[in-house]
């Protein structure tokens, strides 16, 4: 979805696994403004990429990881459209 350009829509996926995850903060839902999330693709190919990601609030890292995302999982043709 990262990488999909101005050639369409992103190609729909599944979130299918969260790994290596480091919280700095009790909770996200007291953190008064915006949240900044960043994510940083490491690999990949045309069906599985896998993601670095962090979440920020006031220059302040609240929590990061690594997500792996399954394009095109069980959707059919028609919904890709």
């Amino acid at each position: 979805a990262l990488l999909a350009g101005s050639e369409g829509r992103p190609r729909p996926g599944y979130l299918t696994s969260v790994r290596s995850v480091m919280l700095h903060v009790a909770r996200l839902d007291d953190c008064a403004g915006f949240l900044l999330v960043r994510a940083e693709r490491l690999s990949g190919d045309d069906r599985h990429i896998l993601y670095q990601f962090s979440v920020e609030h006031d220059a302040r890292t609240l929590l990061q990881g690594r997500a792996s995302v399954m394009l095109d999982a069980g959707f059919p043709e028609s919904d890709r459209s």
